[in-house]
Parts: structure tokens; sequence; C-alpha cells
């Protein structure tokens, strides 16, 4: 999936540059009571795409902390089996002797 993810953010990447470079005019920004007079418009698409990313990346967190808990307490249990793997290999070993 990495390289999936690579490629498809290569491509967005490309396509926001390409659109940028082509409508260099302009735009008076209004939100709100908030007023930005004459900025060209690729520096508002660049403040869009980087507030969308940032947008995208605190929605996604909790799922992202509750994989990293669950990936850690699988770690525990994988650790705690091997460990008892390992003691009843040496149990092993002393009853055969």
């Amino acid at each position: 999936m990495g390289p999936l993810k690579l490629i498809v953010g290569l491509i967005v990447v490309a396509a926001v540059v390409l659109f940028g470079a082509q409508n260099t005019q302009a735009v008076t920004l209004h939100f709100l009571v908030f007023k930005v007079p004459s900025v060209p418009m690729v520096l508002a698409l660049i403040a869009a795409v980087a507030l969308g990313v940032l947008l995208g990346w605190i929605v996604s967190a909790p799922g992202r902390f509750r994989r990293m808990r669950e990936r850690h307490e699988l770690q525990g249990q994988v650790t705690a089996h091997e460990r008892a793997d390992a003691a009843a290999a040496r149990s092993n070993e002393v009853h055969d002797i």
C-alpha cells in the first residue's frame, strides 16, 4: 500500500503545481469577516491544499493511535507466548535427561 500512496500523492502534487502555474492571476479572498485582497491564486490553492492535508491528518489521528495501541498489545502477547514456549522447551530438555 505504501508505493500506491506515494504515486497518488505525487500525481496530486503534480496536478496542484500545474494548476497553480497556469492560474497566477490575483484574487480577493473572503471568509466570514476576513478579507484578503489581491493574493495570487496559487497561494490560495497551496493554502487550501495544506489545510486539507492538515485536517485529514487530524481526523485520522484517533484511528492511527488505536491501531498503534492494538499493535503494541499484540506484540506483548507474542512476547508472552514466546517466553512461555521457551520455558516449556527448557522444561522438556530437563525431563529428557
